[in-house]
């Protein structure tokens, strides 16, 4: 998991407050090896393809245009991004889906959340995605 941020960025500092600081995300993105990398930044950093490169210009052959953005990988592979501010209920959706390689079992993230859903339901337990 790559989180691209500026250094000054409002949308940024609400991802942190709104999102990666609730019980529920920290419990997922401790699964996983997330790295934080400042968008403006020059610093020569080894990408997940093992290629040697900077925030910058993995920004740009990423084409990332919205700030904060994460890109969710598996060996190397970009699989998801979160190029917006999102509900809690929809991050928490998208980094099961890739921590828990559902999109090996489901085609479209789509019909897999549908899936998850109808079986948080069932379970008796409630769904508010405005969260």
């Amino acid at each position: 998991m790559v989180i691209f941020e500026d250094a000054v960025c409002g949308a940024c500092a609400a991802l942190h407050d709104d999102i990666l600081s609730l019980l529920s995300i920290r419990e997922l993105m401790d699964r996983m090896i997330v790295l934080p990398q400042e968008t403006g930044s020059d610093a020569s950093i080894v990408g997940v393809a093992g290629r040697t490169t900077t925030p910058v210009h993995w920004v740009q052959e990423l084409a990332l245009t919205y700030r904060s953005g994460i890109v969710l990988f598996d060996r190397g592979r970009e699989l998801f991004r979160i190029d917006a501010n999102r509900h809690m209920f929809y991050s928490q959706q998208t980094l099961r889906y890739v921590i828990e390689r559902q999109w090996r079992h489901y085609e479209r993230y789509s019909d897999w959340t549908n899936a998850d859903r109808r079986a948080i339901l069932d379970s008796g337990r409630d769904v508010d995605v405005r969260k």
